[in-house]
């Protein structure tokens, strides 16, 4: 009586356990596998109002709402799941990870989001290579964090298959930054010690047509604003102003980087309109207005400025946005 009791138990639960993987979520499965997302939902949302507690469908769930994007129905199915099951946590890391393996040719967004998904269920995933590169490099939208990992990958793992695109990163960085003299040296090792890669041939690229970019504020409080850029005289200088200011004159009145439309006795540049944006290089000084495209006239830091009486820049206000690209020395 007690083997038969025993057999019954026995097929019993080994229905439960073949019950958990049904044709819903084996197709399911295959449908994340090869990133169909939206179909994977359907079958899945399916299967969880027929089996409420089953908690991998649950985490399979989640798995496709975070390829979909939807973050917030994703995170309702994991917490669900993991209630039900809590030994899941490192099925659900995987998954998030496959998920942001599979999107990160497609969707940056989504991939890096699933990506840090995963690092929530398992923290120590974020020692791992690819996964750091995945992560904080490959699809990491923000230049600033993308080009800070970039130099923290050559420092962790400096032998590492994703070196070349780093070493970039870091030399890209540098460049955006304004300083082309730190940055050139990375561009020189990317070009060299990865000749034959994509970064190895922008990096060559780069060096080819050796240019710098900045971006800096301009204050109309302040005379001679330094951007921080060395120019040689006769180099390239391109130069782009956007935004608004005012000398505090009465009525007050705001202008553009081109000015007042007429010049006014006593300002740094004399035959520039007041209030127009103007640049300093050395000794020699020239009007740079919404635009300024031709060569350095002399050697020396680069200095921006509105064209404003000494001595009576404090009752301005406003500033104005500048990008500047220069021959890098």
């Amino acid at each position: 009586m007690k083997r038969c009791n025993i057999s019954i138990l026995l097929i019993a639960v080994l229905s439960v356990c073949s019950c958990s993987s049904s044709k819903e979520v084996v197709r399911a499965k295959e449908f994340l596998d090869a990133g169909m997302f939206d179909q994977a939902v359907i079958l899945l949302k399916q299967e969880v109002q027929a089996s409420p507690k089953n908690a991998e469908a649950h985490l399979l769930l989640g798995s496709a709402y975070l390829g979909t994007g939807a973050a917030a129905l994703a995170d309702q199915e994991f917490n669900t799941a993991l209630v039900l099951d809590p030994g899941l946590k490192q099925e659900a890391g995987k998954r998030c990870y496959e998920i942001g393996r599979n999107l990160a040719k497609t969707n940056k967004a989504r991939a890096h989001a699933a990506l840090m998904k995963a690092k929530e269920f398992n923290p120590d995933i974020d020692k791992e290579e690819e996964f750091f590169f995945k992560t904080y490099i490959d699809t990491e939208e923000n230049d600033a964090a993308r080009n800070d990992a970039a130099k923290r990958y050559l420092t962790l793992f400096p032998s590492g298959p994703n070196t070349a695109r780093a070493t970039y990163e870091v030399a890209e960085g540098l460049l955006s930054g304004g300083d082309a003299a730190q940055a050139k040296p990375y561009f020189q090792q990317a070009a060299s010690q990865f000749a034959d890669s994509e970064w190895g041939k922008k990096a060559s690229n780069r060096l080819a047509n050796w240019t710098g970019t900045k971006t800096v504020s301009i204050s109309s409080q302040a005379m001679w604003v330094d951007t921080g850029i060395i120019l040689a005289k006769a180099g390239s200088l391109e130069i782009v102003a956007s935004g608004q200011w005012t000398d505090g004159g009465q009525p007050v009145r705001y202008w553009g980087p081109n000015g007042t439309g007429n010049t006014w006795p006593g300002t740094i540049l004399a035959n520039a309109n007041l209030d127009a944006l103007v640049g300093k290089v050395g000794e020699a000084t020239f009007t740079v207005g919404e635009g300024y495209s031709g060569s350095s006239p002399a050697s020396g830091r680069l200095y921006l400025s509105i064209n404003d009486v000494p001595g009576s820049f404090l009752n301005n206000s406003g500033t104005m946005n500048v990008r500047i690209k220069y021959a890098a020395q």
